[in-house]
């Protein structure tokens, strides 16, 4: 069975945006479903108090472009005899306990900050600015053709959407569900 997550290809921090959500993490997998973590670190065990409270706090995200969670998760992270120990869950929908559900729009720009770095590392004869970073980065970055015209042009959100609507199409082409390969050279494969 295929992980719920798929490979999440948009983390994003809430407050990035100024959205009233603290502590959460949201991000777009590559079937184009949306997933609401709400994140916490501590010293010891979480009581159950704290994990019902991540809990409930993960249920408040609704949904991204109302398009609805498909999973929201409360996960807590902490020490148990020096030993990093990870809980998480995802919880069922029940009450938010009086506070107001959270549907989240994303700003007109939100998908640059997604494509630009990609536009920059793809442009043709290393026009990104910094030739040097570049190559020592040591990555291939292709953009579907179809797509790259549109973040050529700037318009971001158009090129997302289509990308979205594509998916079969890029991935029969050999692309990723959002248009971008990124490519690893030799010295990733180095010990």
């Amino acid at each position: 069975m295929a992980s719920p997550f798929g490979r999440v290809q948009r983390p994003t921090r809430c407050e990035d945006y100024g959205w009233p959500i603290s502590h959460r993490l949201v991000g777009e997998n590559q079937y184009g479903e949306w997933l609401a973590f709400e994140c916490k670190g501590r010293s010891s065990k979480p009581s159950l108090s704290v994990r019902s409270k991540a809990k409930q706090q993960a249920q408040r995200l609704t949904s991204v472009d109302s398009l609805l969670c498909k999973l929201h998760i409360g996960a807590i992270s902490y020490f148990h005899r020096d030993k990093l120990e990870f809980h998480w869950r995802d919880p069922e929908p029940e009450r938010t306990n009086g506070k107001a559900p959270i549907a989240v729009r994303l700003p007109e720009d939100a998908w640059k900050h997604y494509y630009a770095p990609a536009l920059a590392l793809a442009a043709e004869g290393g026009t990104s600015g910094a030739p040097e970073a570049r190559a020592a980065a040591d990555v291939k970055v292709e953009i579907w053709p179809r797509i790259r015209v549109l973040l050529t042009a700037g318009d971001w959100q158009t090129a997302r959407s289509f990308a979205h609507e594509a998916r079969e199409l890029q991935e029969k082409e050999g692309f990723h569900p959002d248009g971008v390969n990124v490519i690893s050279g030799k010295t990733w494969t180095k010990e």
